[in-house]
Parts: structure tokens; sequence; C-alpha cells
């Protein structure tokens, strides 16, 4: 916390306070963080991307495959995307209570 407010002053560089006082790089990124968003800026949830790969027309021609008893692996290959981006779909549209089974 002390070497944010001499980087933000631009006093000295990250590279500087890296090699005088011997810390991580990532605990000066962090501190930062933290003197721009403050303490509320710890406590926000992560940021991720959605599945913009899997459109509802992908999703809707995916659904009845899938409600057929066809394998995940098997309906991804059919519409030419990767198995994984069709899981992780499948998965979110069941926590928000979408389509999918």
């Amino acid at each position: 916390m002390f070497t944010a407010p001499l980087i933000g002053q631009g006093s000295c560089l990250q590279s500087e306070v890296l090699r005088a006082f011997g810390v991580a790089a990532i605990s000066v990124k962090r501190s930062m963080k933290f003197r721009e968003d403050g303490i509320g800026g710890s406590y926000q949830p992560r940021r991720v991307r959605g599945a913009s790969v899997v459109t509802p027309e992908i999703a809707q021609q995916a659904e009845a495959p899938l409600l057929q008893g066809r394998s995940r692996s098997q309906v991804a290959e059919q519409l030419g995307i990767k198995f994984d981006t069709l899981r992780k779909a499948v998965l979110q549209r069941r926590q928000l209570g979408g389509m999918f089974f």
C-alpha cells in the first residue's frame, strides 16, 4: 500500500519498486488496483466472457438432438463447434433455467 502512491504520482516506476522492495509483481499490481477502485473493487465478481459462439439459433439447433439422447460430443461435431463450448452453454442454461435439460 505504501508503494502505490509513489507509482501513482510518478515518483518511481513499478520496476523500481519491485527491485527496491523485493516484492512480487502481482503485489504491486494489486496495490495499484486497490488504489484505483478502493476497497469495493476487491469484492466485485470476476468478469467472465459468455458463450458468444452459442447463439440462440445454435442453441435451438442443439436442443432437439440433445433431448433425443444424442451425446454432447456428437451434437457439437454436427454443429461445428467445440465440445467444451457446448458443454459450457448447457451448464449456463441449466443455471439460468433455460431450455437445455
